[in-house]
């Protein structure tokens, strides 16, 4: 009886071991294809082929790597960088969807994320109302500053918040008014601040 107990456990264990191995193969060809997809993108990135780039991420959308996440942000911002205005605003807006998921799935290399973040809501020209100028004004800053503190040796980053700070110091006087009158506090800058950040670009 014992004997025939443990051929049948042998029997059980041998028949799981295989799905065991089967199930973390897919996991790590997962990966490798993931890992594989995020060094194709960086090369068509660096080629100037963001059509290409843009249809292979697009099958990884759902993977949940914020490093792909922010790599499909990238390229569909520059697919829409130049396109026309309705086409760039929903461009913008489906970069930053990828952006708000990979926040989402968290980690702790989100530099190039906030990054990211900062570039397509600065790109965002043409605001309906006041209020989501300076909201997406705040979200600027936020999210630079962020990148900044995380990734304190790219210059592009520097770029932005300078490019921040040139646009907020030449805010029209009617437009802080009226900010004031939804926020209790606007945003705020000078010349001054522009050309630091600038000079460290």
């Amino acid at each position: 009886g014992w004997r025939r107990l443990t051929t049948a456990g042998q029997g059980a264990v041998s028949a799981v071991v295989p799905q065991v191995f089967l199930l973390c193969g897919l996991a790590l060809l997962d990966m490798s294809e993931i890992e594989h997809a995020k060094q194709e993108a960086d090369r068509l990135h660096e080629a100037g082929d963001h059509e290409a780039s843009y249809n292979m991420l697009l099958i990884h959308k759902d993977c949940g790597d914020p490093d792909l996440l922010w790599r499909l942000a990238r390229v569909t911002f520059k697919r829409c960088e130049l396109a026309p205005k309705a086409e760039k605003e929903a461009g913008l807006a489906e970069g930053i969807a990828y952006l708000d998921k990979a926040v989402q799935c968290g980690g702790e290399d989100l530099g190039p994320v906030h990054k990211w973040y900062s570039i397509l809501i600065g790109s965002k020209k043409d605001h309906p109302t006041t209020k989501e100028r300076i909201h997406d004004g705040f979200l600027i800053k936020k999210h630079v500053q962020r990148a900044i503190e995380l990734m304190p040796q790219d210059p592009l980053n520097y770029y932005v918040l300078g490019n921040w700070c040139y646009e907020v110091a030449g805010t029209p006087w009617l437009i802080r008014k009226a900010g004031q009158l939804i926020f209790s506090e606007i945003p705020s800058s000078t010349y001054e601040e522009a050309l630091k950040h600038f000079l460290k670009a």
